[in-house]
């Protein structure tokens, strides 16, 4: 019967509820904390991406079109700097000073450094073509009889690969493509 009395005593009970509950509510909190330091981390890394990616894209689709454009109506840059400036703290290296005549170049063509912590190394390819014609018909008898207006002529389709290292190890690559009617 003594046994008995020492079972059914309900003393210090609620002290080993409040403790369990209380381990609980640790275990919930340090997972809680873990897993909002990971989704910190993961939102840092996809921001470091999409900047090396969007400075890459930015300089493959702005900058280096520009560049060829200025570079076939100069015929080349010869030993002078290319007369363009893009951004206020980056550099712009130009490895291949006629890369319109799509030369092979050891590397990149282009390269541009410091652009949002960004280095963008650029090679261009062209090929040249001919666009076709529309082949229209002229009803009109003063072009003379069956005459077509074929307005084809040539073209040279450059190939924009450009390869942007950033920051925490971020890479970015960027194909694009450029048409040049002659």
């Amino acid at each position: 019967m003594k046994y008995r009395t020492h079972l059914q005593n309900e003393n210090g009970s609620a002290l080993i509820v409040v403790i369990l509950v209380l381990m609980v509510i640790t275990v919930l909190g340090v997972l809680a904390t873990r897993t909002s330091t990971i989704e910190l981390q993961v939102a840092s890394h996809d921001k470091l991406h999409k900047m090396t990616w969007y400075t890459t894209e930015a300089v493959c689709d702005g900058l280096a079109p520009e560049m060829i454009e200025q570079n076939i109506e100069s015929r080349g840059f010869g030993s002078q700097t290319p007369p363009f400036n893009y951004g206020p703290t980056s550099d712009l290296w130009v490895h291949n000073s006629e890369f319109y005549l799509n030369e092979a170049c050891n590397g990149a063509d282009m390269q541009v450094d410091n652009l949002s912590e960004t280095a963008v190394q650029v090679a261009i390819f062209g090929n040249t073509t001919l666009s076709p014609g529309n082949a229209l018909q002229l009803p009109e008898g003063y072009h003379g009889r069956g005459k077509g207006l074929a307005g084809g002529g040539a073209q040279i389709v450059y190939t924009i690969s450009g390869l942007g290292n950033g920051p925490a190890k971020s890479q970015a690559r960027v194909v694009t493509g450029w048409r040049h009617l002659i």
